[in-house]
C-alpha cells in the first residue's frame, strides 16, 4: 500500500504494559524492524518502517 502523495509521518508513541509483545506484533503484521533504542529510566523499543513497505 502506498502512502499518499507528500504524506508524512515521524513517529508513533505506544503505552504497553506488555512492550515486548506489542513490539512483536508490530514487526509481524506490518513488518516493521527492530532498531537500537536509546537508555531511559524505562523500558522502550524503537521500530521502523521497513524499506520493503515504505517503498510499496
Amino acid at each position: 500500500m502506498a502512502a499518499a502523495k507528500g504524506a508524512c509521518l515521524n513517529h508513533i508513541s505506544r503505552e504497553s504494559s506488555d512492550i515486548r509483545r506489542l513490539a512483536d506484533f508490530y514487526k509481524e503484521i506490518f513488518g516493521f524492524e527492530e532498531i537500537e533504542s536509546p537508555k531511559f529510566e524505562f523500558k522502550v523499543i524503537w521500530l521502523k518502517v521497513s524499506p520493503d513497505f515504505a517503498s510499496t
